[in-house]
């Protein structure tokens, strides 16, 4: 015999060999379900739970064709996976919050157009005119120093950065 006729007759061998050899080469198995809920394998018989033992020829491993277990029920803790009943109180006062907030956004909006229109007023009226005149705390009317005109002008720039934008 040859030597390509002796790797023939092996590879044969082993073909047929697999053959022979059961479909399923799977252990048997118990399954259970614990105090948390979790079902756990194994192949020997758990001490302490009531397991199923489970034939690897006849069912698939993880399919069961009929469970014994009793179905589990929800903690009493843990809502469930729909969440909680809507709450129309809730979602009326949500309602209200919301309708307020946009209100509220609309006021400071009006509020910071007119910020702004002021700032643009007061920066154009300080650029433009060389003296100022202004009201002291005591009512006397004196006119702007350089540094006091400078510093009004910085101010009413930031002002139409932070309103007009």
């Amino acid at each position: 015999m040859s030597y390509m006729g002796k790797l023939e007759f092996a590879v044969g061998l082993c073909c047929a060999a697999l053959l022979v050899l059961p479909a399923s080469a799977e252990e048997d198995y118990y399954t259970w379900i614990d105090e948390n809920g979790v079902v756990n394998y194994s192949e020997r018989n758990p001490q302490g739970y009531d397991a199923q033992y489970i034939n690897s020829r006849d069912v698939r491993f993880g399919y069961h064709q009929r469970s014994t277990f009793p179905p589990p029920q929800p903690d009493e803790d843990v809502p469930n996976e729909e969440g909680p009943e809507p709450d129309l109180e809730t979602d009326q006062e949500f309602r209200q919050e919301m309708a307020q907030i946009e209100e509220d956004k609309a006021r400071n909006a009006k509020i910071r157009r007119s910020n702004c229109r002021v700032a643009q007023v007061n920066l154009e009226k300080l650029a433009n005119y060389s003296r100022i005149r202004v009201e002291d705390d005591n009512g006397d009317v004196r006119f702007l120093t350089d540094e006091e005109k400078a510093d009004r002008m910085s101010a009413a720039r930031q002002s139409v950065r932070d309103n007009c934008n």
